[in-house]
């Protein structure tokens, strides 16, 4: 049996969100004791926890959780390290040419910077490491369907102007942040996961991001 990795956080009212967004509620609405049943009452951000980010969050049209093809929400997976980075360094293109071989065979290119490790904690929103503008202009020469990283967003928190964002939702690559345990992953093949929620019209959504590994699985 393949093994299955969850690479996602637990959704509580207290995780990390990006400064100045509202924390999500997660309220019981009913009980086992009053009405026989449990029951939670959830308000959510499409960007709260570990979630998707696609091209309408800030392209006027395009691709949305409601008309997106189900195939763009899995594919062959491939973490690199970056654990070596500076906080707030750029992770630069040159990096990625030698990684051409993978980057041609993969679906999904997630960034392993080690900031869940932050999670919750006031640390989490601070510096981390993110491709640079030439990185990103070099990564859409690929089939990618998505790029994904275990901090909370694919640019410097703080940054307006979004422009590595910008990059890759312009040319359909889903963005996939506040990914967690990806360490695990490092020289293994994997298939990996982020379906969303079916929202009408939706910029984003929470996802269940999980990587299906079979080290003798010829398929990948």
């Amino acid at each position: 049996m393949p093994e299955i990795i969850d690479l996602s956080h637990t959704l509580t009212s207290d995780i990390s969100v990006y400064p100045g967004s509202d924390h999500p509620v997660l309220k019981n609405t009913a009980s086992l004791q009053r009405e026989g049943y449990r029951e939670k009452e959830l308000v959510l951000s499409t960007h709260h926890g570990t979630h998707i980010d696609c091209p309408v969050h800030i392209l006027s049209e395009g691709l949305h959780t409601g008309n997106a093809p189900l195939t763009l929400f899995y594919g062959k997976g491939f973490v690199m390290d970056c654990r070596a980075f500076a906080p707030e360094e750029k992770i630069p293109a040159g990096m990625l040419h030698s990684l051409e071989p993978e980057l041609s065979g993969t679906d999904f290119l997630l960034f392993l910077t080690g900031m869940d490790r932050y999670w919750k904690s006031p640390e989490y929103e601070g510096r981390y490491p993110v491709p640079g503008h030439e990185a990103a202009d070099y990564l859409t020469r690929f089939h990618l369907k998505g790029i994904g990283i275990d901090a909370l967003s694919i640019d410097p928190v703080g940054d307006t102007e979004l422009a590595v964002h910008k990059t890759f939702l312009s040319g359909n690559i889903l963005i996939i942040e506040n990914l967690t345990g990806l360490e695990k992953l490092l020289n293994r093949k994997f298939l990996f996961c982020c379906f969303p929620l079916k929202i009408e019209e939706g910029d984003g959504s929470p996802v269940r991001a999980c990587a299906i590994v079979e080290e003798l699985l010829t398929t990948l």
